[in-house]
C-alpha cells in the first residue's frame, strides 16, 4: 500500500515557507498564515498580499521551515520524473539550484 502524504497544519500568525521559481532560478519565499481550515489557508506575503492556498498538493508545497520547504520542492521535481517522465537532465539542472538554498 502506497505511503499517504501529510496535510501540514498551519497556526494563525506562524511563518510558513515555500520555494519559487522565477526565471529558472528558486528562491524561499515567507509567507505569514491569516487563516486556515482543513484544506486551505490564506496567507500574506511580505508585500502584504494575500494569497488563498486549496488543495492538498498545493498545501504540501509550504514547510515550518526553509530547509523543509526545500526538501518538499525536490521531492516534487523527483515525482515529476519519475512519474511524469520529465527531462532528466533539466531537473538536474533543477536540483543542483535547489541545493544552493540550503
Amino acid at each position: 500500500m502506497a505511503k499517504g502524504k501529510r496535510i501540514p497544519r498551519f497556526r494563525r500568525g506562524s511563518k510558513i515557507y515555500r520555494v519559487e521559481w522565477n526565471k529558472q532560478k528558486p528562491s524561499v519565499v515567507e509567507y505569514e498564515v491569516e487563516t486556515g481550515s482543513v484544506l486551505s489557508i490564506v496567507v500574506k506575503d511580505n508585500k502584504g498580499r494575500e494569497h488563498i492556498v486549496v488543495g492538498k498538493e498545493m498545501l504540501q508545497q509550504f514547510a515550518d521551515t526553509p530547509q523543509i520547504a526545500v526538501a518538499a520542492d525536490f521531492e516534487r521535481i523527483c515525482t515529476d520524473v519519475i512519474k511524469h517522465g520529465r527531462d532528466t537532465v533539466g531537473c538536474l539542472k533543477s536540483v543542483v539550484q535547489l541545493g544552493d538554498l540550503i
